[in-house]
C-alpha cells in the first residue's frame, strides 16, 4: 500500500483481512484534494502469483485556513477610548467556509462565540468587562473548522485608555490673588498646568475668547491671552473653563475657575488747598475734595529719584492730611489713591515757593515716578516748564496711558510729536485733549497752560 510516497507491506490474515497504519510523520500537513498526495494505491499478490491493483482518493484537511482578525472597534489610533468602550469591543475577521466556531477571550473574560457568516466572523466583547483607566488587555481568538481542526490562537494586546490624566492648572489662584487689575490685564493673562502628553487643552473665557494648546512631551502646557482678548470691568466675576481631550479621544469633564476683574482705578486725588510751615518753605499738609481714607497714601519724591512714604499726624476720615514730615519746596508730593485690586491713580504735586519768579523744570524721567500710575499732574502752586513725549507719558501712567495736567499761564509745556485731537468731546471744560506719538498716549491740558509743539 502506497500513500504520499510511503509504502507499507502487509500479509492478509487467515480470514482474508489486512490493515496498516501510516504514522503522523508520514502524512503531509495541509489542505489538498484530488492531487498526487491524495492517492492511495494498493497492489495485492496471492500465493499463486496473481496480482490485483486498486486505488482510492483520500482528501486531506489538517488545518484551519483563512483565519485572521481584520478589525477592532478601536478607531484609527488602535486605542480603545472611553466612548468606544461604552459600546463594547467589536472584533471581526475571516475564516474558512463552513467553520463551526470562533471563540474569543478578552483577558480572563469569555469565551465569546462569534457569529459566522460565510467566510467572515464578528463578536462583541461586552462593555462591562472592559476595565477603566489605562490598561493593556490580551485578546485571544481560536477557530474550529468543520473537520474539527483547531487553529493556532491569534493573540494581540488591546490598548485601553479611558481617562485623561493628569490634567491640572498650576500656579495657585489666577492672578495670584484671584483678581486681575488694569496692569495685569494690560500684560495679558498667562495660564499653565500639567496634562497627558499630546492632549489638546482648550481654555475658554466667559467673554468667548479661547486658546487651544497641546501638552508637550514634558507633560506641561501653557497659553496666554492677549490684553485685547481680556475684559474690562469694575469688579465683575469672570469664569475661566479648562477642557482636555487626549490623543485617544477621551474627554476630560473639565473644570471652571473664577477671577474678579477690576480694571477701573479710583479717581485721582484733587488738591483744593495746601498748608505750609511758618516760613513758607515746606509743604506740611493738603486738603482734598474728598475724605482721606486708608486707600490713600502719600509720598515725598526728590528730584534725584529718592522716595519716602509720609505718615499722617491726623486721623483719617476728613479731607485734611497733615504730614509728620514736610515736603521741601522744589520736591514733589505724590498722592496715590488705590483699591483692593491693586489699581492706582496717582497725583503728582510740585511744592514750590509761590513768590518765586523763576521757573522750575520738571524732569519726567525721575526714576521714582515709574513706581506710580499717574493720572494727574498738579502745577497750580508752581511756575514750571517741562517737555513731554509719548515715551515719557507711557512710562509714568497706567494702562490707559492718559494724564491730566492742571496749571496756569505761568506753566509751559513743550509737546514732542503731539497733535490737538480732532474730537474734544472727552475733554472736561477748560481742558484740551492732545495725542502723542501716533495716538500712543493722551494728554488733557489745562487751557491756561502755554503749550508748544516740538
Amino acid at each position: 500500500m502506497t500513500f504520499q510516497g510511503n509504502t507499507h507491506s502487509v500479509t492478509a490474515s487467515n480470514t482474508g483481512t489486512w490493515s496498516t497504519k501510516f504514522e503522523s510523520a508520514e502524512i503531509t500537513r495541509g489542505t489538498y484534494f484530488n492531487g498526487p498526495n491524495n492517492l492511495v494505491s494498493v497492489k495485492s499478490t496471492d500465493l499463486a502469483g496473481n496480482i490485483a491493483t486498486t486505488s482510492h482518493t483520500l482528501n486531506v484537511d489538517t488545518e484551519v485556513t483563512n483565519f485572521a482578525r481584520t478589525s477592532t472597534s478601536t478607531g484609527i489610533d488602535n486605542v480603545l477610548n472611553n466612548a468606544e468602550a461604552l459600546q463594547g469591543l467589536t472584533v471581526t475577521g475571516t475564516v474558512e467556509a463552513n467553520a463551526t466556531s470562533v471563540k474569543v477571550m478578552f483577558g480572563n473574560n469569555g469565551p465569546y462565540n462569534a457569529d459566522i457568516s460565510g467566510t467572515t466572523w464578528s463578536v462583541k466583547v461586552p462593555a462591562n468587562v472592559i476595565p477603566q483607566g489605562e490598561n493593556k488587555v490580551q485578546l485571544t481568538a481560536v477557530a474550529t473548522d468543520q473537520y474539527g481542526n483547531v487553529s493556532a490562537p491569534h493573540t494581540e494586546m488591546i490598548d485601553v485608555d479611558r481617562i485623561v490624566t493628569p490634567f491640572t492648572r498650576s500656579g495657585g489662584m489666577i492672578g495670584g490673588d484671584g483678581m486681575l487689575n488694569a496692569s495685569e490685564i494690560a500684560g495679558g493673562l498667562d495660564l499653565n498646568g500639567t496634562g497627558e502628553v499630546g492632549a489638546r487643552i482648550v481654555v475658554s473665557l466667559q467673554n468667548g475668547a479661547s486658546q487651544e494648546v497641546v501638552v508637550g512631551d514634558n507633560g506641561l502646557w501653557s497659553t496666554q491671552f492677549e490684553a485685547s482678548q481680556l475684559p474690562r470691568s469694575s469688579g465683575e466675576s469672570m469664569s475661566v473653563t479648562f477642557n482636555a481631550t487626549d490623543k485617544a479621544g477621551n474627554v476630560h469633564p473639565g473644570f471652571t475657575e473664577t477671577v474678579l476683574v477690576d480694571t477701573i482705578a479710583p479717581d485721582g486725588a484733587n488738591i483744593t488747598n495746601f498748608i505750609k510751615n511758618a516760613a513758607g518753605t515746606n509743604l506740611t499738609g493738603v486738603i482734598l475734595d474728598e475724605n482721606v481714607t486708608s486707600d490713600f497714601s502719600f509720598y515725598r519724591v526728590g528730584t534725584s529719584g529718592s522716595i519716602s512714604k509720609l505718615a499722617l499726624s491726623n486721623s483719617l476720615g476728613s479731607p485734611f492730611a497733615q504730614f509728620n514730615d514736610a515736603v521741601p519746596d522744589g520736591e514733589f508730593l505724590v498722592i496715590n489713591h488705590g483699591d483692593t485690586a491693586g489699581n492706582g491713580a496717582a497725583t503728582l504735586y510740585l511744592s514750590s515757593d509761590t513768590n518765586s519768579v523763576s521757573s522750575t523744570t520738571i524732569d519726567l524721567n525721575n526714576a521714582a515716578f515709574k513706581n506710580f500710575d499717574f493720572t494727574s499732574l498738579d502745577l497750580s502752586s508752581a511756575k514750571t516748564a517741562m517737555t513731554i513725549s509719548a515715551e515719557d507719558l507711557i512710562a509714568i501712567t497706567g494702562p490707559d496711558k492718559t494724564l491730566m495736567i492742571k496749571g496756569g499761564a505761568d506753566d509751559t509745556i513743550s509737546l514732542r510729536n503731539a497733535a490737538l485731537a480732532a474730537d474734544q468731546s472727552s475733554a472736561e471744560a477748560g481742558y484740551k485733549l492732545y495725542t502723542l506719538g501716533d495716538n500712543a498716549a493722551s494728554l488733557y491740558i489745562d487751557e491756561d497752560i502755554i503749550t508748544t509743539s516740538i
